[in-house]
């Protein structure tokens, strides 16, 4: 049997030994999650760092560059099986996740069955998702895909429960599946896209974006010409375009001596406009309604026209409305809408103002550089300009007897009240000492005061001299000597003293010195003959050769009032079992540290667990306090190694004793 404890007792040395000499690295990235009461943290890879909130349920990433990719969806390291504490988080906790700007990359299977999300907030430096990234959200409704995005991987929003995804023009790449298994889904793209083909390939719905007409123009003063651009946006993968460049017939603000390439100068001023094999512009007649038109490529906006004109001087602006009359996607009709345009064919410049005033309106003038034309536009009157000065009207001075007005500030010019005044308080009375009378010790005093101004007087009485004036001198009280108040009148001599206040007593503090007076009542612990308590005064600690209860600890005493706490100040119950660190303390505020020799941990026991942080404190590779060093050695030589762990071991299987 006895061969058997050694034998046990050895192994347990070697796996002690082996956890000491892990090394550093290695256990700091064991603990990677860092909790609290309220937020984790954690890292993705490189620069990516994730926190969870457990109160607000939010996943937050933040850094810069990519998160790493996880294996799979049972990955350890994922959200999916993240476990703080004795909780696992944020499998169906979590409800929102945000990706901070900085981050370029989410990995693959990263936010993976996370059963709760509702919704992703991702900023625009993201560019790339990774296969199955979000795939198992199953209530997933609401994300937001950049103009920064180009891939999307394969299986990544699988089984999510989106109802629409307006697909970013920017994305080049769709992966397999990556949207499989989303009831009524239906994609927004353009024509021959990348998301398009997606869709075709796996029979997703989709619709194709309605293009929408841009007509820009400018006027050339120099050479009195006028150019009109018109353009397409969202017209990804349009076979064909007719449209009608018309004018405001009533206006007729060009010339019939047209400077136009490629342009139809009919009477009506009408082209029908279309793309070719090549993607440049011709013209052709309306009734045609469909040309081949090679790939688009990623481009979301086109130039179809650019038309110039000269203008005449009959008029003052060029108006143009641009009609698309079919537009052809994928085969079948798509409406767009029309586009107008109105170009000013002069060249204003203010070349004189007059400005307005409270009585008369301003006039500002243009006058064209081209053709010299002039245009006025009127400047209302300006209230708060006012001419012919101001004068203050209505001003009243205010006496001790009556309110006064500061008078309001008029305009000479409209009579127009600028500022209005406000009433003035009436002014304190000015009085002056008219009759004085000293009191004596059996009469009273008084004077008579008058005012300057209006003559009201009052009269203010003094009290006589025999009436007492006590003046209060306070003594003090001690922790020994009652205080006390002694009263003496100023007048007369006369003096009696107050009720006394009791002695404040010595407040002694943890060493037995008095905070006020500084006697001392330091109170030494002294245990019976035999007990097994050992006294360090030095240190302050307390020192038992075995276990024992908070009760047997007081038993042991000679004298004086002792209570056991916990190191945190709990007072212990009687049959509560004493650990490494809790407290003895005396009615004066003595205090004494425990240390039970063995119980390293501090948790009232001798265990392989105490041995362990012994060796772990002898290879430098954990710090302990005084107290436990106190607790840790076991051969009383100051030191703590190897040796007091092989005596911890020896106690807690009971092969020895301390």
């Amino acid at each position: 049997m006895k061969k058997i404890l050694t034998k046990v007792i050895a192994v347990l040395l070697v796996v002690l030994m082996a956890a000491v000499y892990v090394p550093v690295g290695e256990l700091s990235s064991v603990f990677t999650v860092e909790a609290s009461a309220a937020t984790s943290s954690g890292s993705l890879g490189g620069n990516v760092k994730w926190s969870y909130d457990t109160k607000t349920k939010v996943i937050a990433v933040s850094g810069s560059g990519a998160m790493k990719d996880f294996k799979s969806a049972t990955d350890g390291q994922n959200f999916h099986k993240l476990v703080i504490g004795s909780t696992q988080y944020p499998n169906k906790d979590a409800t929102k996740i945000v990706i901070n700007e900085g981050v370029t990359y989410i990995g693959q299977n990263a936010f993976r069955s996370l059963t709760g999300v509702k919704e992703v907030s991702i900023p625009s430096s993201v560019t790339s998702i990774g296969r199955s990234a979000f795939e198992g959200c199953s209530v997933l409704t609401t994300v937001n895909l950049t103009e920064s995005l180009t891939s999307i991987g394969a299986y990544a929003f699988k089984s999510t429960k989106f109802a629409s995804v307006k697909m970013p023009y920017s994305v080049k790449s769709v992966g397999e599946h990556a949207f499989n298994g989303v009831s009524g889904l239906k994609i927004t793209c353009n024509y021959g896209d990348a998301a398009y083909n997606y869709c075709k390939t796996y029979n997703a719905a989709y619709t194709l974006r309605t293009p929408a007409v841009v007509c820009e123009s400018s006027f050339d003063a120099a050479k009195n010409q006028i150019v009109l651009t018109v353009k397409v946006k969202d017209a990804s993968g349009l076979n064909a375009a007719n449209f009608t460049v018309t004018y405001n017939d009533a206006v007729k603000p060009v010339s019939t001596d047209y400077t136009v390439d490629d342009f139809d100068a009919s009477s009506d001023v009408k082209t029908a406009v279309v793309y070719n094999e090549t993607g440049k512009i011709s013209i052709a007649s309306i009734a045609q309604d469909c040309i081949p038109y090679a790939a688009c490529g990623s481009q979301c906006s086109y130039t179809i026209a650019t038309l110039t004109f000269t203008a005449n001087s009959e008029a003052d602006t060029a108006d143009f409305t641009v009609t698309p009359t079919v537009m052809m996607a994928n085969g079948s009709r798509v409406t767009a809408s029309a586009a107008s345009k109105s170009v000013d064919l002069h060249v204003y410049r203010e070349t004189s103002v007059t400005p307005a005033t409270c009585k008369t309106e301003g006039v500002r003038v243009y006058t064209c550089s081209l053709c010299g034309k002039v245009k006025k536009e009127t400047i209302a009157k300006d209230p708060s300009n006012h001419e012919g000065g101001t004068e203050l009207r209505g001003a009243v001075a205010a006496t001790c007897t009556a309110k006064g007005y500061s008078g309001d500030t008029v305009c000479l010019g409209c009579g127009a009240v600028i500022t209005a005044g406000k009433e003035l308080d009436k002014t304190a009375h000015t009085y002056e000492v008219s009759e004085s009378v000293a009191s004596t010790c059996q009469e009273k005093g008084y004077t008579t005061y008058v005012c300057s101004v209006c003559g009201d007087t009052y009269t203010q009485e003094a009290a006589e001299l025999g009436a007492h004036d006590y003046q209060a001198v306070v003594t003090e009280p001690t922790c020994t000597q009652a205080g006390y108040t002694i009263y003496t009148c100023s007048v007369c001599g006369d003096s009696y003293r107050g009720a006394s206040v009791p002695a404040l007593g010595h407040d002694y503090d943890e060493n037995g010195v008095c905070k006020r007076c500084g006697d001392v009542n330091v109170v030494s612990v002294t245990f019976v003959d035999g007990s097994s308590w050992q006294v360090n005064e030095e240190t302050g600690i307390i020192l038992s050769t075995k276990t024992a209860t908070a009760q047997s600890l007081l038993d042991s005493i000679v004298s004086g009032k002792w209570t056991t706490q916990t190191a945190d100040g709990a007072t212990l119950s009687g049959d509560a079992v004493l650990a490494t660190g809790c407290v003895l303390k005396n009615e004066n505020g003595k205090t004494y540290r425990i240390a039970i020799l063995g119980d390293v941990n501090q948790d009232g026991k001798v265990a392989a667990s105490d041995a362990r942080i012994v060796l772990r404190t002898a290879a430098s590779l954990e710090q302990i306090n005084d107290v436990q060093k106190a607790a840790a050695d076991c051969d009383y030589n100051g030191k703590i190694s190897a040796t007091d762990a092989r005596k911890i071991l020896r106690v807690a299987a009971n092969l020895d004793k301390f």
